[in-house]
């Protein structure tokens, strides 16, 4: 069974949890790592031959065009993850479109490749608001990873999202992919089972027993990481509250051990290198 690992390219003190301290004005004067923590991304899955999809934030693009270069160069997919890592149900329609082809435009200048994929910051975006899916086919997007099929304080905001991959539609007319994030049914709940602080959280048996389980019903796993959760060393921010603070540097050391187990033990891929196997038409 192929599933598909991505990271989202953004640096420490762009997520979301920093927002009430870190504002965007002000992320120039922070020290990036991004570089170097994206670096250590591709050395390791240089190591085991493994290609993936990186979802690169515009603001992080536009200030480090040679690394976006080395990414693709490197035979991985490039996708966008929006340009200013706004959370799109507090945007407009037109707020919205404008963000996204910005970066998009400028994700295709740097790599002349064509952009296919899109996630929304921290899973933003709600499964009822079709409009935004028609919009990000407009503008030639084929595929969105961005729904999140567990309830949540900032994303699965709607109904019962369907853990495997689907097409969203209008009527009878397909308008794009949907690759959900893994989630897993754990005790008569569905939980999150597809990286991040959870990949953080869970223990390696745990992680292993999620992923086989989701491959034996014939399902890919969807797993995203960010470059800086392999970043134990990053520097701490104050004041953004325990809540935050134990999502973002619970087990940052384990990480990187953890990555390396699963690249062992199962099979990867790019969303397109997914799509082009599947019962989709093609990337």
């Amino acid at each position: 069974m192929k599933n598909v690992l991505s990271f989202d390219v953004e640096d420490y003190f762009q997520v979301t949890g920093m927002e009430p301290i870190v504002s965007r004005d002000d992320w120039e004067i922070y020290p990036s790592r991004v570089e170097q923590n994206t670096q250590k991304v591709l050395e390791i899955l240089g190591r085991h031959n493994v290609r993936t999809t990186f979802f690169i934030l515009g603001w992080t693009a536009k200030r480090h065009k040679q690394l976006i270069k080395q990414i693709a160069n490197s035979g991985h997919e490039i996708a966008c993850h929006g340009y200013n890592h706004r959370l799109v149900y507090d945007m407009t329609n037109d707020e919205f479109i404008s963000d996204i082809k910005r970066a998009i435009n400028l994700l295709e200048d740097i790599t002349g490749q064509k952009i296919y994929g899109f996630r929304a910051p921290s899973f933003s975006l709600d499964a009822d608001d079709i409009e935004k899916f028609e919009m990000m086919a407009e503008l030639g997007l084929k595929y969105d990873s961005s729904l999140f099929p567990v309830r949540h304080f900032r994303y699965g905001k709607t109904g019962q999202i369907p853990l495997v991959p689907f097409d969203i539609k209008k009527g009878d007319r397909v308008v794009i992919k949907e690759f959900p994030i893994t989630v897993v049914n754990f005790l008569g709940k569905r939980i999150p089972a597809g990286g991040g602080g959870y990949f953080r959280l869970y223990p390696n048996f745990f992680i292993r027993h999620n992923f086989k389980k989701v491959n034996a019903e014939g399902r890919p796993v969807i797993i995203y990481l960010h470059p800086w959760e392999l970043d134990p060393d990053q520097p701490r921010i104050k004041g953004i509250g325990l809540g935050n603070a134990f999502r973002h540097y619970l087990n940052l050391s384990k990480t990187q051990s953890r990555l390396e187990m699963i690249l062992q033990e199962f099979e990867f891929e790019s969303f397109v290198g997914l799509i082009n196997n599947m019962k989709f038409d093609k990337c």
